[in-house]
C-alpha cells in the first residue's frame, strides 16, 4: 500500500494504475485509493501543463477550474465548469489553471530607504488568474513571474521614500506596489489583489535610534504636559487673587456707598428742618411785626458772639463801633433784603424737589412733566420731536458727565432751561460753579437746549440710589415717549480693566443700540470707526444680548456703568431709539478722556460748536487746571 500511494502522487499513472485495477476487481476501485489520488491532484491544480487529465470525451470541470484545450496542438478553447465533450485523439486538455486567490509567500530581501537606510523585509502576494488563456501562453512560470515582479517593485518604491515614512504610510506602499505589478501582469492574465509587507527588520543601531527617538518624545510630551499644568495653575491663582481683590474692592465700594447714603439721609432731614425753620422764619418776617423779631433775633445772636470772643484764639477781629448794636442789625437787614429783589433765579421749592412724585401725574401741570422736569420758561410745552435726547450715564471716571460739561461749555446756542426733580438723586443745591460772575442755584439734575443743533441736555451733578434707579429710569422713559425724541443718546463708560482681548486693540470706544434706532444711526456711528460691543458669554441667561465677532450670542457686560444697561433694557422694551456710546477707562483725572469723547461725537453727528474748544469753569474747582489748548 505505501508503494502504492508513491506511484498515485503522478495524476497520469494513478489513473492508470486506478483503471488497472479497475479491470482486475471487475470495475470497483478501493475507496482509499480514490481519496489519495483527488488529493495529490488538488495540490496540482493551481496550473498544471505537463500532467493534464486524459480526454475521456464527456469531461467535468470543476467549479472554480479553467480547463485550456487544444485541438491538434492549437488552442481551441477553455471548458467552462460542468458537463464538456471533447473530441478523441483530436482534443487535449493543455493546461489546468484554479481560478481561485492564491496566497505566494515573498522571501526576505533588503531594501535601501532614500536616506540610505538598509532594510530587510518580506511579504505575502494575493493574486488570482482572471484570463486563462492569456496565463497559460503568456508566461512560462506565473509563480517565479510574479515574485520576482514583486521584490524589484518593493525595492523600488522604498528607495522613493524614507525610513520614517515607511512605518506611517505602510498602507500607502502596500498599494503602490499592487498597482506596480497589476501594470506588470495585465499581458499575463493574472491580477494582484493585495500585497501585505509581513515583516521589516532594521538595523541593531538604527532600532536603537529609534528608540532613543520615542523615549525623547516621550519625554518632551512629559515635560510640556507638566508646564501647562503649572501654568494653568498659576493661572487660576491669579483669577483667585483677581476676584479676591474684586470684591474686596466691591465691599468697599459699597461700604462708602452706604455711609454716602447715611450722611445724604442725614443732609435731607436736616436740610428738611432748615427748611421747616426758614419757612417759618419767612412767614414771621412777612408779617407785620416780622422786621421787628428779625432784629431782634440779630442783636442777640450779635450779643451773644462776644461771649465767645478770646477763648481761642489771642488774635480778635471787631466791628469799629462794637457797642452799636443797632447800626449792625440794621446792616444785616439791609443785606437780605438785597438778595431777595436781585437774585430771580432762586426759583428752587424744597418741598417739591423732596417730594418722591408721581410718574403717573404727567400733564398735571403746564410746566412740569410728571412732577419732576421743570422748565423756566414754560418749555414742557414745545415740540421735541425733532430733538437728540443726551443722557450722560453716572458711570467710572464720569466720563459722560464730563463730555456733557464740554457740549453745554462750547455748544454756541446751548442754555440751561429747566431742572429735574427726583427722590433717586441724590440732593445737592449750592452755587452754580459752571457759570463765571452769575448768581444762581445748582441742582442736582438740569436740562440744558441747544436750538442750533436741535439738542435737550440732561446733566448730572450727583449719582442715582441704586434702590430707586428702577423707578428713576422708568419715569425717564415714560417721559421720553411723552416727548417723541428723534433718538436718544446715552454717554457712558465701563472699567477698562474688563477688556477682553478683542477690545485691546483700535479706538476705546464701543456702542449698543436698540432695535428701534435708525439704520442711519448705526452707520454713522460705525463710519467713525466705532465697533459694537462684544457679548460676553456667562453661566447665567442675558436679559439683553449681543452678538460678538464669532457670531456667539452672549451677554452685555457693562461693569461701572451706572444705569445705562437698565435704561438700554428698558427702551428696547418700550421701542425707543436709544443709541448707547461708552469708553473703556480708569478712575481718576479723565479730562483727557472726556475731550477726547467729545471730538469723537462731535465728529459722528456733525454739530456746530465754537472753534476753540474752551475748559468748562467747573473742572478748574474739581482738577486744578485745564488741559493744555496746544493740543489742537
Amino acid at each position: 500500500m505505501l508503494k502504492l500511494s508513491g506511484i498515485l502522487r503522478h495524476p497520469n499513472l494513478g489513473r492508470a494504475v486506478l483503471q488497472n485495477y479497475e479491470k482486475v476487481l471487475g470495475g470497483s476501485t478501493v475507496p482509499s485509493l480514490q481519496r489519495l489520488t483527488a488529493g495529490n491532484y488538488q495540490q496540482q491544480r493551481y496550473r498544471s501543463g505537463i500532467s493534464t487529465p486524459m480526454n475521456t470525451i464527456i469531461m467535468f470541470v470543476p467549479q472554480q477550474e479553467a480547463w485550456v484545450v487544444e485541438r491538434m496542438g492549437k488552442f481551441h478553447r477553455v471548458l467552462d465548469p460542468g458537463l464538456n465533450i471533447l473530441l478523441p485523439v483530436l482534443d487535449k486538455v493543455k493546461y489546468v489553471n484554479s481560478l481561485k486567490e492564491i496566497a505566494i509567500d515573498i522571501p526576505k530581501q533588503s531594501a535601501i530607504t532614500q536616506d540610505n537606510v538598509t532594510l530587510t523585509l518580506d511579504g505575502v502576494l494575493y493574486l488570482v488568474i482572471v484570463d486563462p488563456y492569456k496565463a497559460s501562453y503568456g508566461v512560462e512560470d506565473p509563480e517565479f513571474a510574479i515574485t520576482q515582479l514583486a521584490q524589484t517593485t518593493m525595492r523600488s518604491e522604498l528607495g522613493k521614500i524614507t525610513l520614517d515614512t515607511i512605518f506611517r504610510e505602510r498602507e500607502s506602499l502596500n498599494i503602490l506596489i499592487v498597482e506596480s505589478i497589476n501594470k506588470a501582469a495585465e499581458a499575463w492574465g493574472i491580477a494582484c489583489r493585495r500585497y501585505e509587507i509581513r515583516d521589516i527588520q532594521l538595523p541593531p543601531r538604527v532600532q536603537e535610534a529609534m528608540q532613543m527617538q520615542v523615549e525623547a518624545e516621550r519625554k518632551k510630551r512629559a515635560q510640556i504636559l507638566e508646564s501647562e499644568g503649572i501654568r494653568e495653575s498659576e493661572i487660576n491663582k491669579a483669577e483667585g487673587q483677581k476676584r479676591s481683590r474684586v470684591l474686596a474692592s466691591e465691599a468697599d465700594q459699597q461700604e462708602k456707598i452706604n455711609h454716602a447714603i447715611g450722611e445724604a439721609t442725614a443732609l435731607l432731614k436736616k436740610a428738611e428742618a432748615r427748611a421747616q425753620s426758614i419757612d417759618l422764619i419767612g412767614k414771621s418776617l412777612a408779617a407785620g411785626s416780622g422786621q421787628n423779631a428779625g432784629s431782634l433775633i440779630v442783636a442777640e445772636q450779635y450779643v451773644q458772639a462776644f461771649q465767645h470772643l478770646a477763648k481761642k484764639s489771642n488774635t480778635i477781629l471787631l466791628p469799629a463801633d462794637t457797642a452799636n448794636v443797632t447800626s449792625m442789625v440794621t446792616q444785616a437787614m439791609t443785606i437780605y433784603q438785597n438778595l431777595s429783589k436781585n437774585n430771580p433765579n432762586v426759583d428752587f421749592d424744597p418741598e417739591e424737589y423732596y417730594s418722591d412724585g408721581d410718574i403717573n401725574h404727567a400733564g398735571a401741570s403746564s410746566s412740569i412733566v410728571g412732577i419732576m422736569i421743570k422748565f423756566f420758561n414754560d418749555g414742557a410745552g414745545q415740540d421735541f420731536s425733532n430733538y437728540i435726547l443726551i443722557l450722560p450715564a453716572v458711570s467710572v471716571g464720569n466720563v459722560g458727565q464730563l463730555v456733557t460739561d464740554l457740549l453745554i461749555t462750547n455748544l454756541k446756542t446751548c442754555k440751561k432751561v429747566g431742572r429735574v426733580y427726583h427722590s433717586a438723586v441724590e440732593p445737592v443745591v449750592g452755587n452754580d460753579i459752571s457759570e463765571d460772575g452769575q448768581v444762581s442755584l445748582m441742582t442736582s439734575c438740569e436740562v440744558f437746549q441747544d436750538d442750533e443743533n436741535k439738542l435737550l441736555i440732561i446733566q448730572f451733578h450727583a449719582p442715582v440710589f441704586s434702590k430707586k434707579s428702577e423707578s428713576f429710569v422708568e419715569f425717564l422713559c415714560n417721559w421720553i415717549k411723552g416727548k417723541q425724541f428723534r433718538q436718544v443718546l446715552c454717554l457712558s463708560s465701563t472699567f477698562a480693566s474688563e477688556r477682553i482681548d478683542s477690545q485691546l486693540s483700535g479706538p476705546p470706544f464701543r456702542f449698543l443700540s436698540s432695535s428701534s434706532t435708525s439704520a442711519a444711526v448705526n452707520d454713522l456711528l460705525a463710519r467713525q470707526g466705532l465697533k459694537s460691543l462684544e457679548g460676553r458669554q456667562f453661566p447665567a441667561p442675558a436679559v439683553l444680548n449681543t452678538v460678538d465677532n464669532e457670531g456667539q450670542v452672549g451677554e452685555t457686560y457693562l461693569p461701572g456703568s451706572g444705569i445705562t444697561k437698565e435704561l438700554l433694557e428698558k427702551c428696547e422694551a418700550e421701542k425707543i431709539p436709544i443709541a448707547v456710546v461708552l469708553m473703556f477707562v480708569s478712575e481718576g483725572d479723565n479730562t483727557h478722556d472726556a475731550n477726547y469723547f467729545f471730538s469723537v461725537i462731535c465728529n459722528v453727528f456733525e454739530w456746530r460748536k465754537s472753534d476753540l474748544v474752551r475748559t468748562p469753569p467747573s473742572w478748574i474747582h474739581l482738577f486744578g487746571g485745564s488741559f493744555p489748548q496746544e493740543i489742537y
